[in-house]
This record gives structure tokens, sequence and C-alpha cells, in this order.
């Protein structure tokens, strides 16, 4: 009785893995658009997202790879460069010249 109530509830691989793509597609969509607006994701919404991949993987709706070239290909058409890309753009980002803390490394009772 119970595989009957799952198995209604997955349906025919066909048409719940197209609607499993669209949601995952809109998911990973808006977390996005926040990217590139300038929100920062919070680690519930990319744990979440995560968890739906890996659930629709599980499930066999989706593989890793595609999930991935998924992501690439939404990031790039909505942010307009890759994620290598951004990340690189990110680690430029940090001032090339960090302040000496040295200093500090001699106890502060040493000090002078």
């Amino acid at each position: 009785m119970a595989s009957i109530k799952i198995n209604h509830l997955i349906g025919d691989k066909g048409m719940c893995s197209d609607r499993f793509k669209e949601e995952l597609s809109n998911r990973i969509e808006r977390m996005c658009k926040a990217s590139r607006d300038g929100y920062k994701t919070s680690p519930v919404e990319r744990h979440r997202l995560e968890g739906f991949i890996q659930a629709g993987v599980f499930l066999g709706k989706i593989s890793n790879q595609d999930a991935r070239a998924m992501l690439e290909d939404i990031y790039f058409r909505v942010v307009g460069k890759s994620i290598a890309q951004a990340g690189e753009a990110e680690s430029a980002a940090w001032p090339a010249d960090m302040p000496d803390y040295s200093h500090f490394d001699t106890p502060t009772f040493i000090r002078k």
C-alpha cells in the first residue's frame, strides 16, 4: 500500500524529471539573481538547494553533472560571467597591501 502512494507521488520518470528540473532551474535562478544584486545567500538557502539537488540525484531525476552544468549555465546567463571568473574577481578585490600584524605575534607583556 505504501509503495502505491510513493509511486503516485513520484510519478513516471519523464514527466516528474521535467518538473524537478524546472523547479531546480527556478531555485538556482533566484539564488543567482540575489547574488548579482549584491545579496549574500544565507547558508540555509545554499544547503536547501544542495539538499534539493541531492534528492534529485538520489531519485534519479538528474545527475550531478547535469546539475552542475545547469548551475553554470544559469549563473552565466544571469550574472554574465562564469562561476570561475566570479571567484577570480572576488579574490582580486582583496587589497594587495594587507596590514602588517607581525607586531602582535609577540605577547603583550613583552612588547614595548
